[in-house]
């Protein structure tokens, strides 16, 4: 029950959360754990690119994380 709970506000919310999760992995990636990077740049677009391959509707998923990722590397 939970899980598809989880799929229905996923799947009705996904051009809200996924520019966040994005931008949040983005930080992350300027971070760093003693001396270790948390999440390197390389591994958010290969995750955006990822989610951009999956089929999934392009306006709620791929364009978004897209957008967050243009406006990070170039900020």
């Amino acid at each position: 029950m939970k899980m598809r709970t989880v799929n229905m506000f996923l799947s009705s919310n996904a051009s809200l959360l996924i520019p966040n999760i994005f931008n949040f992995l983005v930080l992350l990636s300027y971070e760093q754990y003693h001396t270790k990077t948390i999440i390197q740049m390389p591994k958010v677009i290969q995750l955006c690119d990822g989610i951009m391959a999956s089929g999934q509707d392009p306006t709620t998923h791929g364009n978004h994380s897209a957008d967050t990722l243009y406006y990070a590397c170039n900020s």
